[in-house]
Formats: C-alpha cells, sequence, structure tokens
C-alpha cells in the first residue's frame, strides 16, 4: 500500500502543469524590461515592464511609462510552453481578461500576439492599431554573460 501511495503521488506530480512562476524563471522573465534599457521609461518610445512573482501561481506585471508612472498592472494567472522558446499566457488588466502569446530570446523577449476583453490588440508581432512591428523587449538586469 505505501508502494501504491507513493507511485500515486509521484503521478499525480508528473501529471501537473508547471507554475507561472516556475515557467517565468525557466525562460528567465522575472525581473525588468525595456525597448532601451540604457533609456529612461516614457510613454513615447521606451516602455518598460517590471515581472514579479506574486506567489507560485500568479505573476505581476507592471507597465511603466516613467521612472515612477505605472501606466497598468496586469495580474497573469496562466503561463505555458506552447513551444520552444515561446509561451502562452493569460491574466487580467485592469479587470478585463487577456491571453497572449510570447516569444523568447536569450535576454530578450517579443510579444507576439495579444487578445484583450476579446479584442486582439497584437497580432504576429505588429500592433493592430498601427500596423507597428513590437519592439523587443530587452532585459535590463541581464547578467553580463547573457548580453
Amino acid at each position: 500500500n505505501v508502494c501504491f501511495a507513493a507511485l500515486t503521488i509521484a503521478a499525480a506530480s508528473a501529471g501537473q502543469a508547471a507554475s507561472v512562476k516556475e515557467v517565468f524563471e525557466k525562460y528567465n522573465l522575472l525581473g525588468t524590461f525595456a525597448w532601451t534599457c540604457s533609456q529612461p521609461a516614457n510613454d513615447d518610445n521606451n516602455w518598460y515592464y517590471v515581472n514579479r512573482a506574486i506567489d507560485a501561481d500568479h505573476v505581476q506585471r507592471d507597465h511603466m511609462i516613467g521612472p515612477t508612472t505605472r501606466a497598468a498592472a496586469a495580474i497573469l494567472d496562466k503561463a505555458t510552453e506552447s513551444k520552444p522558446n515561446e509561451i502562452a499566457i493569460e491574466g487580467t488588466i485592469d479587470g478585463q481578461r487577456f491571453a497572449g502569446i510570447w516569444v523568447i530570446e536569450k535576454a530578450r523577449m517579443l510579444q507576439w500576439e495579444t487578445t484583450l476583453a476579446g479584442k486582439k490588440t497584437i497580432d504576429k508581432g505588429h500592433l493592430t492599431k498601427t500596423g507597428l512591428p513590437m519592439p523587443w523587449l530587452n532585459r535590463c538586469d541581464a547578467p553580463a554573460t547573457q548580453k
């Protein structure tokens, strides 16, 4: 019986998906990201994002448009690896559900797709409103070995 219980627990553990925090840690996505890390955050041409784990199942993502000015805060409650170097995320922002796909490289990430409240706002790496490409978000606090 002890052996059966151990096998049951092991099987249940193996079947569990990685937590949001684990996915973010695997891809080194906790920390600060910006279009240009050497320049201050601003709303026109240099957005910053700060990702921090609240607990195993939630990551807060602050969209910064100034050194102390937050444009929005998102709470991500789902993150799964959709294919190598790509994750699917879901959460809420300003009370509305959103889902997205991020492409991840060594020390940067690209918002490839986003749907907010049922409306696609980013498609194939371009803003749907303007057609402009989304800039890569570079990890600002990347260790020297990753730059």
